[in-house]
């Protein structure tokens, strides 16, 4: 069974500077680190950290309280054959601290939908020089070949991949007719495609929502040099392994990338939210892109990060 973790999100705030503190102290130590990096692999007991990481296990020990005191791990205690043996696991993967909290953000009211990268309702995807899909376990029919998108299986893909061509989702947008929206996002991990992989290949990648152009990212390589986090083991080595989370955002302001405003040609009200029964999202190269290199999806259990495309809507 998939371990649970819990994600620790603060703001920073005037009854909590204490606690923060005393977390970021936890976290500037050098040996607490290595354990947390150990406890990635698995559970283990006290003395088993200490051997593993070549110290007392009375420093050990020292160190995992002050890492369960303030929510990184959590220790259990299990029955042996000879004693009882407290067991550490990690219990915390994502740490955000909010330092910029603003109030009046807060009570807003935020939506969020999550669709397989396999979910697609239309595609183009040319096979020159390749395109793709698999899932955790194996190739989705056979590679190379664009028929392949058509698979009853698609919807179980964890990577898709071509050299050109484009990607359409639709989203449902009952939730929020009713509402004023004022931000809405999309996050997914993508990269180049070229054939195996290339560190130094480029791709223009544009976003479409609701059929309007909103955004194109130059992704700066077909990322293959290590092995993905959640890349399976059956996955060659020389293939593509990796993506570059990254997220497109559309607001009254403007339009973001990772919440840097690139334009503010493009608004909110352009992309008529609620007009249509459904949300359009598509991802793709446009023909007169410059640097014409593909892409590749990532869905939870490929790549780096355990996400399919999330849409995240904002409403006041």
């Amino acid at each position: 069974m998939k371990t649970k973790y819990r994600h620790y999100s603060r703001f920073l705030a005037s009854d909590n500077v204490e606690e923060l503190a005393a977390l970021f102290k936890t976290l500037s130590s050098k040996a607490k680190l290595n354990i947390v990096l150990l406890l990635r692999k698995g559970d283990f007991g006290i003395q088993e950290i200490a051997q593993n990481l070549d110290m007392q296990v009375s420093s050990a020990a020292f160190h995992i309280k002050s890492l369960e005191k303030n929510g990184i791990i959590e220790v259990n205690s299990t029955i042996g054959k000879h004693s009882v043996k407290k067991v550490c696991k990690l219990k915390t993967n994502k740490i955000d601290i909010d330092l910029a909290y603003d109030e009046e953000t807060d009570s807003n009211t935020t939506f969020t939908y999550n669709i397989p990268i396999g979910s697609y309702i239309d595609f183009h995807a040319e096979a020159n020089p390749t395109c793709g899909l698999a899932n955790e376990n194996e190739l989705i029919e056979i590679a190379d070949n664009p028929s392949s998108f058509y698979s009853i299986k698609k919807t179980d893909a964890q990577i898709i991949w071509f050299g050109n061509g484009y990607l359409t989702y639709k989203f449902p947008n009952y939730f929020i007719i009713e509402h004023e929206i004022s931000e809405i996002s999309f996050e997914l991990e993508i990269c180049s495609e070229a054939p195996f992989y290339n560190m130094n290949f480029k791709s223009d990648i544009t976003i479409w929502i609701n059929d309007v152009e909103v955004a194109t990212y130059t992704s700066p390589s077909d990322f293959g040099d290590r092995r993905g986090k959640l890349t399976p083991k059956w996955w060659g080595e020389n293939f593509t392994q990796y993506g570059e989370l990254k997220r497109f955002t559309v607001s009254t302001n403007g339009v973001f990338i990772d919440n840097v405003l690139i334009s503010e040609d493009i608004k909110l009200s352009d992309l008529n939210i609620t007009e249509k029964q459904f949300i359009s999202f598509k991802i793709g190269n446009k023909d007169d892109s410059f640097f014409k290199g593909g892409l590749n999806l990532f869905g939870s259990k490929f790549g780096d990060y355990e996400q399919d495309i999330t849409m995240q809507i904002i409403c006041k």
